[in-house]
């Protein structure tokens, strides 16, 4: 056998001679950084500073180092700079695509058909966070970031600003996800966008959040199309030309808590066909219709918010220099809470009211005859033209209001003939400005 032991022995020293003279190496395992000098694309070992491709296309650098983590995941840096995109950055699992804040700017191009940014199919575990994606000028670009059947993934920190449609949009059973710190402005359809996310891959109802989002200009907000179990929290909506929050089409156990709205045209939160809403504790201010208003809806808790400044004219001119006698003759006021076909609802312990420099508010808390069974208690409304509630439900219980109806507790003496207006061409043209990309 001692024969055997030195063959073996002899084959050993032999391949390690070969091995050294070679000089053949375990590949290092390292992340990819992606550079550019504003013509070319370079993809870079983070470790050993080695460049592994070249590219005249932003995406085609990009690609190449997701792809190369595309069996164990891994980080891939943008670095400062410039990228257009003519074909969508294709996420895969595990893979984390960070930017160098909005100074990586990948910017959607005309050549891009399908006029979108990022997008991700049937991916689990990645991060995509701090680096902006731009419409640019390009009026086909659709969707900064696509979301389609992904799970616990995140999207941290990163702007999308121009697009047609949506800035962020997650479909198809997506699942443990979270949107947080995120930015996005001036996105037509919505800012941010779900949609059928109920059954999927690894259960039933599985829950999505957003959380400590900034959202301004745009269409709608926030709209959630039969969306189940999705927590909204800490989020700020700025003078969107439709609802801060759309929840519609059976979108059911929807929570939002501790968000603002801010001069928004229409009402700050339509709820259509939906059940088990739970709004608490933010703060609806300077909206041009409703503070929120519920259509067909089922088992809701409407609890210690502030709505303010129901059915603000806008006239569109600067602020205080339309006068109240300026207003239309037949000028449309309305309610701060209005519920039509609404059933186990409790509207409680909310503050409803107008300040001077705006019309009434029609009625405070309004109930139709389709609705039944909801509590209206201990909510206190100010200076109203209807009632502070009115409650023509079926079983439904109201009492402990309290109101004051023709005078706002803030006088404003003086100042009570001019009405607050804001004017959206100047964040439109704050947007402008930053789906441009600077040289």
């Amino acid at each position: 056998m001692w024969y055997k032991r030195n063959l073996l022995v002899a084959i050993g020293c032999y391949l390690v001679l070969v091995t050294g003279l070679t000089g053949a190496k375990t590949p290092l395992i390292q992340d990819f950084r992606i550079a550019t000098d504003g013509t070319q694309y370079y993809v870079y070992g983070v470790v050993d500073g080695k460049r592994l491709f070249k590219s005249d296309q932003a995406s085609e650098a990009i690609q190449y180092a997701i792809d190369q983590h595309a069996m164990d995941g891994g980080q891939v840096i943008i670095s400062k700079g410039d990228f257009p995109l003519d074909q969508p950055i294709r996420m895969a699992d595990r893979i984390h695509l960070l930017g160098s804040g909005r100074a990586s700017k990948l910017r959607v191009t005309e050549s891009n058909s399908a006029g979108v940014g990022i997008t991700a199919e049937r991916m689990n575990a990645m991060t995509i966070s701090n680096l902006s994606v731009t419409a640019g000028n390009n009026p086909n670009a659709k969707i900064g970031i696509s979301i389609d059947d992904c799970g616990n993934s995140k999207i941290l920190d990163v702007f999308c600003v121009g697009f047609s449609e949506y800035g962020i949009s997650m479909r198809n059973n997506s699942f443990l996800n979270e949107i947080r710190g995120c930015h996005l402005a001036g996105n037509e359809k919505a800012n941010l966008y779900f949609e059928q996310l109920a059954k999927g891959r690894f259960g039933d109802f599985l829950p999505n959040m957003v959380a400590n989002c900034m959202i301004y200009g745009g269409g709608k907000g926030i709209a959630l199309n039969r969306v189940i179990v999705m927590n909204i929290s800490d989020c700020m909506i700025y003078q969107t030309k439709g609802p801060a929050f759309h929840i519609y089409n059976v979108s059911n156990s929807v929570l939002v808590s501790g968000c603002r709205t801010f001069q928004i045209t229409g009402p700050a939160v339509l709820v259509e066909d939906s059940d088990e809403f739970n709004c608490s504790g933010n703060i609806f201010c300077w909206h041009t219709e409703q503070g929120i208003l519920l259509r067909n809806v089922n088992w809701g808790t409407i609890t210690g918010n502030e709505i303010i400044d129901t059915g603000s004219y806008n006239s569109g001119k600067k602020d205080q220099t339309t006068q109240m006698d300026d207003l239309p003759e037949n000028l449309t006021l309305y309610d701060g809470i209005e519920m039509q076909d609404a059933h186990g609802y409790h509207v409680g312990g909310n503050t409803i009211f107008n300040w001077k420099v705006c019309p009434k508010i029609n009625n405070g808390i309004s109930e139709d005859s389709q609705s039944s069974t909801n509590i209206i208690a201990n909510n206190n409304v100010n200076y109203f033209a209807g009632s502070d509630v009115v409650s023509n439900g079926k079983g439904t219980t109201v009492q402990g209001n309290v109101s004051l109806k023709d005078e706002a507790h803030q006088p404003m003496e003086g100042r009570d003939l001019w009405i607050q207006s804001f004017r959206t061409e100047l964040i439109d043209g704050f947007i402008d400005m930053q789906k441009k990309v600077s040289k």
